[in-house]
């Protein structure tokens, strides 16, 4: 026999109500979160590069990057070149999940520009807290996205061209509101658990 389940768990608690994108006013709160920025992988140049261009053209947009390491000063220096450096927050890393949640919660769109990725579980947390979410096609992030919210990694224009699409069209923020609510309620705990047992079950019933 075959089965599957994912080692991520989210506890019901963690799950918020998806959002209604027509009471929002005032800038658009782009986040991203990665712990590790000792490299180019996940994308942080090409998000800052993105959100330059954007308010160039006049969007207001600013972009929370979470996570620390080497690089960062690197693109804290890209983000004073390009002239946003008062648009974009580096928080360093968060003493705990629920700070990151927080986070989150306070942010509008979750964009992902990572060139290498299993299946993130910081993907999932956006979704679950009713985040619609940018990302690119790269291993186990389709299993979560749709094909029209995966971006090539490297494609700064395409980035630029999806979150105005996107920040424009408040119904369809509800929408990937609600719908990556759903997808990401398939990784609550007591449904992975219920996984769980059905392997273990099948599994006892082959060995006797």
């Amino acid at each position: 026999f075959e089965s599957y389940y994912s080692t991520i768990v989210l506890k019901k608690d963690y799950f918020s109500a998806a959002r209604d994108y027509h009471k929002h006013s005032g800038t658009y709160r782009v986040i991203h979160v990665a712990n590790n920025m000792n490299n180019d992988v996940k994308g942080h140049d090409v998000l800052i590069r993105a959100v330059a261009k954007l308010r160039n053209q006049g969007e207001d947009v600013e972009v929370c990057f979470v996570g620390d390491g080497r690089k960062r000063k690197e693109f804290e220096n890209l983000a004073s070149e390009l002239g946003i450096r008062d648009h974009v927050e580096f928080t360093g890393l968060l003493p705990s999940a629920e700070q990151v949640r927080e986070k989150l919660i306070q942010s509008d769109l979750f964009v992902f520009p990572t060139k290498a990725e299993g299946l993130p579980r910081v993907v999932i947390e956006a979704m679950a807290v009713g985040l619609p979410c940018i990302s690119t096609p790269v291993n186990g992030i389709p299993e979560l996205l749709d094909d029209e919210f995966l971006l090539e990694p490297t494609d700064v224009d395409a980035f630029v061209k999806k979150i105005k699409t996107m920040i424009s069209s408040p119904e369809q923020m509800n929408i990937c509101s609600r719908k990556n609510i759903d997808v990401a309620c398939q990784y609550e705990a007591s449904k992975l658990q219920n996984k769980r047992n059905e392997f273990y079950t099948q599994l006892v019933s082959l060995v006797k």
